[in-house]
């Protein structure tokens, strides 16, 4: 009875003693506490995070070959000790005394845990002490497998390697399940002692180590057989260093709430992504002389709204551009990528595509006194139809269209498609708010033209989940219509229409694809920003361009700036398949139309042209202006453009005094198609002159091509002087611009 009740003093004593010096452990948030790695929708690493704390592996993902080396190492009695083994305390005190120093612990894998738990603190006999009370309470409290999960996930494995996982990974490249015998025996030498066997500065003292356990565990039957061939060779360690794939949106998951234990599987595909890098480097670094310093992508999967890749600048190391700035989070005025929505809210209002806008001088109404648009051309364009307006993304044109559907309308409705950053009430955005005033991110742009390319369906972004995922990916959210199945077809039809884009920006045109791509460019004052935003059936892409100390770029605009590099990503994504045509929805008709009025076209319009139309909301009435002889009759509204010889710039031959080229633009960025044939990759300079010019003359790099208005040149690589020279009453007027076309 005395011995029962001394035992039981002697446990309580030792509890107590355990509550007062040994902190106390929630064993099951020790995982918690652990690094993680950032994983790629394949599994590939991005990013390993706190490595330095280990990353967390479950003991039936541990190859058994490490499990049997380390033990023999480590620890051969282990399933048969409770946490103590005295014959090996006391072999370890002779082997101390014979020596003069100490040269062995006689710690268990108990033990080690123990003071792996505890931390950094003095050696001597009250921590030995603690490790052997706290050793005591851990076979108490936990059963032996649990104990070696612990030490295999806490042990050192020299270099910043802590775990057997975050080992296996920095030495190997491979998960721990994966460890051939020779692996599994060097790594489970390196914890008897890291800075001894440390594999950079001492690998002969380790590999002179591990033929030792070998030769260990040979005698006493392992490994078996078919490892041994395996043992004898020394395994070969990667040299690489730990990757950094990413960078961006590695920053940009970290930052999120709600991170919990183990490993995060994301959507991102990192192949896809290193390309992406690889394009906005040599991109910058090709138009650096237009005072261009950084660009930003990201690119959704449409039927997910996956998040497959995120590049925030051009470098992500290059502190002189601020290269850790996530461009694609940062707020910026998007100039007109918002246009979209603003003739989108139109179409849902009743207004076809074929609707006619006055581009002429603006009046501005009360309140708007110093608001006064205007279009990047510096020109009128008399009446345009919205698909024109859009295509040519002119300013007045859309300042009048939001005039009737209303800037408090087009903010609800950006603030549903996602548009979170636009956190100022109407009044403070005004008019502007069609030409981009208010500041939003890419990731923002890009995930409300998805909601387009989605039959007017907006989705939140996804970004975790991985390649499994079907469907949706993991986290996104629920979903909202934003516009109906045939205005939202409407605006891919218009967004794709290259012919509607001309006008305004030429033929050879970056957004110009070998396939339907819708998209839209956006250029902020003073050349800031420049953007291009787009979708195809299959993924939306979002491209910005610029500098992040908000330095002005020299003329680049957005197809110029963004769209060459918008382009190159397109095709990267589609090199495999092409993508299909947008799907038509019920609906929707097509009807002949005058391209000058929109109305039906009539028995004396000299041009028709097709048009699409919700059903219930295509014109009615035919042409207005157009007599039976086809003579033009333009509106009262109209009659100021047309003195003042504006009208005749369609021709591009005006009566004024001005001479211009008009295409290309100053900056201007071509890109030749590789896949397409040299012969057939041409634009056509156009340039606005005077009627009364008694000759022009056109010169390129120097060279005089020809007299005609509008010469035809095939696209060659390099950068380009073009001039043009006509004589007006005697006089001679010239004008300059630079181009440059890549290859």
């Amino acid at each position: 009875m005395r011995v029962k009740i001394s035992i039981i003093i002697s446990a309580a004593l030792s509890f107590y003693v355990i509550g007062r010096i040994i902190p106390h452990f929630e064993f099951n948030r020790i995982k918690d506490n652990s690094g993680f790695l950032i994983l790629d929708r394949n599994g590939a690493i991005l990013r390993a995070v706190n490595r330095d704390k280990g990353l967390w592996v479950d003991l039936k993902d541990v190859s058994p070959r490490l499990v049997n080396a380390t033990l023999f190492s480590e620890d051969r009695r282990f399933l048969l000790h409770a946490g103590v083994d005295p014959p090996a305390l006391a072999r370890a005190a002779g082997q101390n005394l014979k020596a003069g120093r100490t040269v062995s612990g006689g710690s268990t894998i108990t033990m080690q845990t123990a003071r792996l738990l505890l931390g950094p603190r003095p050696r001597g006999p009250r921590a030995k002490v603690e490790e052997i009370l706290l050793a005591g309470y851990l076979e108490w409290r936990l059963p032996k497998p649990r104990i070696l999960e612990i030490y295999l996930n806490l042990a050192p494995y020299a270099n910043r390697n802590v775990g057997c996982r975050s080992a296996s990974l920095g030495y190997f490249g491979i998960e721990p399940d994966e460890l051939n015998f020779s692996q599994a025996s060097w790594l489970a030498v390196i914890p008897r002692n890291p800075s001894h066997y440390n594999p950079g500065r001492n690998p002969e003292r380790l590999e002179h180590a591990r033929q030792r356990l070998l030769a260990d565990m040979g005698r006493a039957g392992l490994p078996p057989p078919g490892d041994s061939e395996t043992a004898a060779v020394p395994p070969a360690v990667s040299n690489e260093a730990p990757p950094f794939a990413a960078p961006h949106f590695c920053d940009w998951v970290l930052a999120r709430p709600g991170k919990g234990g183990g490993d995060i599987r994301t959507t991102i595909d990192a192949g896809l992504n290193g390309d992406l890098e690889k394009l906005a480097r040599a991109y910058v670094k090709k138009l650096s002389r237009y005072g261009i310093s950084n660009a930003a992508a990201v690119v959704i999967r449409n039927t997910d709204m996956a998040l497959l890749a995120m590049v925030g600048s051009a470098d992500y190391l290059d502190p002189r551009i601020s290269g850790q700035v996530n461009g694609a989070t940062a707020l910026r005025q998007p100039g007109s990528a918002l246009k979209p929505f603003t003739y989108g809210l139109a179409l849902e209002r009743g207004f076809p595509a074929s609707y006619l806008l006055p581009d002429i001088d603006f009046d501005p109404g009360p309140g708007d006194e110093r608001f006064i648009p205007r279009n990047y051309d510096e020109r009128y364009h008399g009446p345009v139809r919205i698909r024109t307006a859009l295509g040519c993304s002119y300013n007045v044109a859309a300042v009048r269209m939001l005039e009737r559907v209303g800037q408090p309308e087009l903010l609800e409705r950006l603030r549903k498609a996602g548009f979170r950053s636009l956190r100022h009430d109407p009044d403070h955005y005004g008019l502007g708010l069609t030409l981009g005033n208010g500041e939003v991110t890419l990731l923002e742009l890009a995930r409300a033209y998805a909601a387009i390319a989605n039959r007017g369906w907006y989705k939140e972004v996804g970004f975790l989940g991985g390649a499994s995922i079907e469907g949706k990916a993991g986290n996104a959210g629920d979903s909202a219509r934003i516009f109906s199945e045939q205005v939202a077809y409407i605006l891919a039809h218009m967004l794709s229409d290259r012919s509607a884009r001309q006008p305004a920006f030429g033929e050879c045109s970056p957004l110009d694809l070998p396939f339907p791509c819708a998209a839209k460019t956006g250029t902020t004052k003073d050349y800031r920003d420049n953007w291009t935003i787009g979708f195809t059936a299959d993924y939306t892409v979002g491209v910005w361009v610029g500098n992040f100390d908000g330095r002005p770029m020299h003329g680049v605009s957005g197809v110029s700036g963004a769209g060459p590099l918008f382009r190159d990503v397109m095709l990267a994504l589609h090199r495999s398949r092409r993508p299909e045509a947008f799907a038509r929805p019920w609906g929707v008709e097509e009807k002949s139309v005058c391209p000058l009025s929109g109305d039906l076209a009539g028995p004396g319009c000299p041009n028709k042209m097709s048009e699409v139309f919700v059903a219930e909301g295509s014109p009615k009435e035919q042409c207005r202006f157009h007599d039976r002889r086809g003579n033009r009759i333009y509106p009262p509204v109209f009659r100021d453009w047309v003195s003042k010889g504006e009208a005749d710039e369609r021709t591009k031959i005006g009566s004024g005094s001005a001479c211009y080229i008009a295409f290309p633009k100053d900056g201007e960025v071509f890109r030749i198609d590789p896949g397409l044939r040299r012969e057939s990759q041409e634009i056509t300079f156009k340039a606005v002159v005077p009627g009364t010019a008694e000759g022009v003359e056109w010169s390129l790099n120097g060279k005089r091509l020809s007299g005609e208005i509008a010469p035809r040149w095939r696209l060659a690589p390099g950068e380009h002087v073009l001039s043009i020279r006509a004589w007006i009453g005697g006089r001679e007027k010239t004008h300059r611009v630079r181009f440059i076309v890549l290859i």
